[in-house]
C-alpha cells in the first residue's frame, strides 16, 4: 500500500523560527499580506513566485522578483520548474527543503511504519551542509579592510 504525504516546503535557513508551508492548492508566495504563501523578510519581493500545483506535481516560477530564486543553487529565472523530493528552493535569502515522499506502508502486526527512499534524503541533507559550508568559507575569505595601495587612499565598504 502507498502512502502519500501532502507536499511542503520547510524553511532550513534564513529564518527563526522555521516556518512550513503546505502546498495544497496554487498561489503565489511573497511579502504581500494577500499572498497565498507570507513570506515577510527583507530580501523577499512582495510577489515573488508563484506555485501551481497539479495532483503530485509542483512548479517554481520566479516573478522577477529583485533577489530571484534558485533551485538547488541553480537561478530560476522566470520559466517554470518541476521540484523533486529533496531540492533546496531558495528565494531571496531564504532556504527551503521541499518533501513530497511517497513510501511504501509496512504493516507488521500492530505497528505500521512508512518506509522512505533514503537516497533522495540522504542528497537533500548533503547539498544542505554542503552551502551552509560554503557561505561560512565565503566569509571567511572577505578580508577584514583592502590591502593597501602606496598613493591611494581606498574607502572600505561591502554594502
Amino acid at each position: 500500500m502507498k502512502k502519500d504525504t501532502a507536499p511542503r516546503l520547510r524553511s532550513v535557513e534564513g529564518l527563526t523560527p522555521p516556518i512550513e508551508f503546505e502546498l495544497l492548492a496554487n498561489g503565489t508566495l511573497g511579502r504581500d499580506p494577500a499572498a497565498d504563501f507570507r513570506l515577510d523578510h527583507p530580501t523577499v519581493s512582495r510577489r515573488h513566485a508563484d506555485i501551481r500545483v497539479e495532483g503530485r506535481k509542483v512548479e517554481v516560477t520566479d516573478l522577477g522578483s529583485a533577489n530571484g530564486s534558485r533551485i538547488n543553487g541553480r537561478a530560476l529565472g522566470r520559466t517554470a520548474h518541476l521540484l523533486a523530493d529533496g531540492d533546496l528552493v531558495q528565494f531571496g535569502q531564504v532556504l527551503f527543503e521541499y518533501t513530497h515522499q511517497v513510501g511504501a506502508t509496512v504493516t507488521t502486526g500492530s505497528q505500521e511504519k512508512t518506509v522512505r527512499p533514503s537516497v533522495d534524503a540522504k542528497r537533500a541533507r548533503m547539498m544542505q551542509s554542503d552551502l551552509r559550508l560554503a557561505r561560512r568559507i565565503q566569509y571567511r575569505l572577505l578580508p577584514d579592510e583592502p590591502p593597501p595601495l602606496p598613493g591611494y587612499e581606498i574607502d572600505f565598504s561591502y554594502t
